[in-house]
């Protein structure tokens, strides 16, 4: 079961205070809210006033767009803890991940006996069972998944893939791709989701949720300005 926070989720994350942990190692470490666009973060404030918030959410588009950087600025400032309505506080510990990274961590804790884990706050290893991690993910105040899509899985690979989607579906998910969810109109050529993985799978990472593109525009001045476009979503 998922924790119930008394404060609204938006009193938790300040965005504008101090970050409460390192960035994840797939961004870089001078990411700021000034490598995303503006109407990103407007956006994700305004997801996480609403309650329920509606997860998962699925960030696509070209390298370079700032999807990943957005997505590793709500795990930075994520909340620590909750408090529940009985007055206990829970600790959510959110977590971020490449899922090539997670994929093969998982692979190699099932020869092991225990997935080998860092601290991101402390930089120490510590060791969890495949099942505790699971857990870890239904209490994070939110968990990222980046470039989901990259290179082509093995069968093994796929099947835990398929298991992560399965658990993540109930979770405060964001994943970041350069894969299309589904095939667009004007590109009928494009792979997507269920060309890398399957139909289960891909819809598990996105059905009820929001799928939001980012694309680079160029404009006169040859800059590249990124936006953030609606997928036919609210």
């Amino acid at each position: 079961m998922k924790p119930h926070s008394l404060k609204p989720l938006i009193e938790l994350y300040d965005f504008d205070g101090k970050p409460k942990r390192p960035l994840p190692g797939f961004v870089d470490a001078e990411t700021t809210w000034a490598r995303v666009p503006p109407d990103v973060r407007d956006w994700i404030t305004c997801r996480l006033k609403e309650t329920p918030v509606p997860f998962p959410w699925y960030w696509f588009g070209p390298v370079g767009c700032g999807k990943s950087s957005a997505a590793a600025l709500v795990y930075q400032y994520a909340p620590d803890v909750v408090e529940l309505t009985t007055g206990h506080i829970v600790r959510t510990m959110p977590l971020a991940f490449r899922l090539d990274d997670l994929v093969g961590m998982i692979r190699k804790g099932r020869r092991a006996g225990g997935l080998e884990m860092m601290d991101e706050t402390t930089g120490k290893m510590f060791m969890r069972t495949e099942g505790h991690l699971f857990s870890m993910m239904r209490r994070a105040a939110v968990v990222v998944i980046d470039e989901v899509g990259n290179g082509k899985p093995d069968d093994k690979d796929r099947l835990i893939v398929d298991r992560l989607s399965d658990v993540l579906q109930f979770c405060r998910v964001i994943y970041t791709s350069n894969i299309y969810p589904k095939r667009p109109e004007n590109k009928p050529g494009a792979a997507v989701l269920q060309d890398i993985y399957d139909a289960r799978i891909a819809s598990r990472m996105v059905a009820n949720g929001h799928c939001r593109e980012f694309s680079a525009v160029r404009m006169r001045n040859s800059k590249a300005v990124f936006e953030f476009q609606n997928r036919g979503q609210p």
